[in-house]
């Protein structure tokens, strides 16, 4: 609605677009969205735009936001409006301003600009920004607080369609000068021009809305699709000095249509590809006033345009009226609800001259009574019709001339609004130096020179805390860079170690390689040793059995894989040692033994150290398949490791495996 909820003011925020954000901190395109929010931030939850459907340095979104605060807060209150990232919740911008600067129930149309340290341009933000009050103001003397419009859309649609369109409602005082205008310089009317407000220290002038002469405060809805039919349903509210003569035969709703996409680029200097005039003479109100639900209009042309509907003829808009007489209105018009309201028909510029008799008498007044047309002259006499006549050229003359000062006096109205706005400017900036001096001093005991070095010394004063105010905002921004370059630091830490860890894990690799090709040349050694022990061991076994064998030293690497085979060898000869030991000692005479037993004593011992030598020769080939079986598992862990290695070089993770 267009009231807020009693005892809070409602700050709705029609946010356009934005242009020229800069990156985030990592350097890529972002994904911009608005979150709109007052400084009571904590208690209440801030509202929020969708992100833009792509990443882009230039959204676009075209969304209506509303956030609600007390009513006795607005005094001190902000508005805040910053555009973040939508991947990492970054803020790309922040705009704060004082709720207090915002004129109620008017719409300020702002284009604004937060400056970068290399970039002058900076951050743009387009938006539309109304303060709503509780209750709707009234201006005396008046029956009703204000006019609301509701805008449907074509009746028809379009032959060539031109895309969605963006209506523009205001209340022109001249509607012949406009029509005049609209017909011969299209662009000399005023259109909508976004005040431009730099951040982020706002003048408070800023926010003043400067009225053209002979046209009203403008109101933009948003753009309306299908491209063939447009549809709004967008509600303006006229309240304030906009309806104090809204009812006149001069006076006239005018309705602007222009190309959405063009309107925030270059604005001010658009031709709208259409326009509307509803003239609301005294007729108009008399309707209005006598239906309490509002009424509707039906084929309010347009006017100005090259645009023909599928059938040919001039396109043509609905829309519906309410006069509002409560402060605070129980319901507004709906579009649902719109189509059970009588009609109205659209009044004509000839209506004027049928009426001029009736708005001589509102203006002039009750006391007077104006004379109406009645019998022809020669029905009446001469004397009485040509006195009668003589009178209302008077009432004529001084109807033309109170219409001059009329006009004159809007126009020295609006060129005096101009000379306030720059007032209010001086006057804010010597306000608070006012207010220090008169509570602070006692001026009856003060000279004049003494009052000038007192004003010297107060605005001094006053620029020194405006430098200081500078010197802060700039020190808070020094501090943001400050954590920004730490937050750096910190991943630059983060990563050296990270890379320290690395190049750890690649020279144990290294070791790895290392160790592995030496377990290889030792493998590679054992082999031939133990070749080299079971050849000597096959010859020492058939040597004759008076040769005594001597035992080969050990390896000096003391390896336990032929530890088997020695120690088998080194006991047959310590037992050959001992029985050599026993021979010098004397023995018996005993007969020699035939040739043929000693032969036999000889066969057995050669059996057995061939049974042992074939025993050592298994336990051999049992070591080399063991060896065999070694040599392809410290193959794979070196392949591996190396396989290893290789992914750690170029960066791929690896899943620890159980070996």
């Amino acid at each position: 609605g267009h009231v807020a909820r009693v005892g809070k003011e409602a700050i709705t925020v029609t946010l356009h677009g934005a242009s020229n954000l800069p990156a985030t901190r990592e350097g890529r395109v972002p994904w911009p969205y608005v979150i709109v929010k007052t400084n009571r931030g904590d208690e209440q939850k801030p509202e929020a735009t969708r992100a833009s459907s792509v990443p882009t340095h230039a959204p676009t979104w075209e969304e209506e936001v509303t956030v609600e605060m007390d009513a006795e807060e607005a005094g001190w209150a902000a508005l805040t409006l910053t555009v973040a990232d939508k991947a990492t919740k970054e803020a790309l911008g922040t705009f704060q301003l004082p709720v207090r600067h915002l004129q109620p129930f008017q719409p300020h149309h702002c284009r604004l600009v937060l400056p970068r340290m290399r970039d002058p341009a900076g951050t743009v933000l387009c938006v539309t920004i109304i303060r709503k009050g509780s209750f709707i103001p009234r201006c005396d003397g008046l029956s009703y607080v204000a006019l609301e419009v509701l805008l449907r859309g074509l009746s028809a649609p379009l032959a060539t369609p031109v895309g969605p369109l963006v209506a523009v409602a205001r209340v022109v005082t001249n509607v012949r000068e406009y029509e005049h205008r609209m017909e011969k310089h299209p662009v000399a009317c005023p259109g909508i021009s976004p005040t431009t407000i730099t951040f982020p220290d706002p003048p408070a002038a800023a926010f003043s809305i400067t009225r053209a002469a002979n046209h009203g405060c403008p109101q933009v809805s948003q753009p309306a699709g299908p491209a063939e039919q447009p549809t709004w349903d967008t509600s303006f509210l006229f309240q304030g000095r906009d309806v104090a003569t809204i009812f006149s035969e001069d006076t006239a709703l005018a309705i602007e249509y222009y190309p959405y996409k063009a309107m925030w680029d270059a604005p001010g200097t658009l031709v709208p590809m259409g326009y509307s005039v509803l003239p609301l003479t005294s007729r108009v109100f008399r309707e209005l006033a006598a239906q309490s639900g509002g009424m509707r209009v039906h084929g309010l042309a347009v006017q100005g345009t090259d645009l023909k509907t599928t059938s040919g003829a001039i396109p043509t808009v609905g829309l519906c009226l309410q006069l509002l007489r409560s402060e605070r209105p129980a319901a507004f018009l709906t579009p649902s609800g719109s189509d059970a309201l009588p009609s109205l028909e659209p009044v004509a510029a000839g209506t004027l001259k049928r009426e001029e008799n009736k708005a001589m008498r509102n203006v002039v007044g009750g006391g007077v009574t104006l004379p109406c047309p009645g019998p022809t002259e020669a029905e009446k006499p001469p004397c009485s019709s040509a006195l009668g006549w003589q009178e209302v050229s008077s009432y004529r003359l001084a109807l033309k001339q109170m219409a001059g000062d009329l006009l004159s006096l809007r126009q020295h109205v609006t060129s005096l609004e101009v000379e306030n706005r720059h007032l209010r400017c001086s006057l804010a900036s010597q306000e608070d130096l006012g207010h220090a001096l008169l509570t602070d001093v006692d001026l009856d005991v003060m000279t004049r020179e003494e009052l000038l070095d007192r004003l010297a010394s107060t605005a001094e004063l006053r620029r020194l805390k405006d430098r200081v105010q500078q010197l802060q905002n700039e020190l808070i921004r020094k501090n943001d860079r400050e954590k920004d370059l730490v937050l750096l630091q910190r991943a630059h830490q983060q990563q050296q170690a990270t890379l320290r860890r690395c190049q750890e894990k690649v020279a144990k690799t290294k070791g790895l390689e290392e160790m592995v090709r030496q377990q290889e040349k030792v493998i590679e050694a054992m082999e031939r040793l133990l070749q080299e022990k079971l050849v000597g061991a096959g010859r020492s076994a058939e040597k004759p059995v008076g040769h005594f064998p001597v035992a080969p030293p050990p390896h000096p690497t003391g390896e336990a894989l032929s530890g088997e085979v020695y120690a088998a060898l080194l006991a047959e000869n310590r037992r050959l040692r001992e029985e050599l030991a026993r021979s010098p000692h004397p023995s018996p005479l005993i007969a020699p033994q035939p040739p043929a037993l000693l032969g036999v004593f000889g066969g057995t011992e050669k059996l057995s150290l061939l049974a042992r030598l074939e025993e050592a020769q298994a336990r051999g080939r049992v070591l080399e398949r063991q060896l065999e079986e070694a040599a392809r598992r410290w193959g794979r862990e070196k392949q591996e490791l190396g396989t290893r290695l290789l992914e750690r070089e170029h960066g791929f993770p690896h899943a620890p495996t159980s070996v």
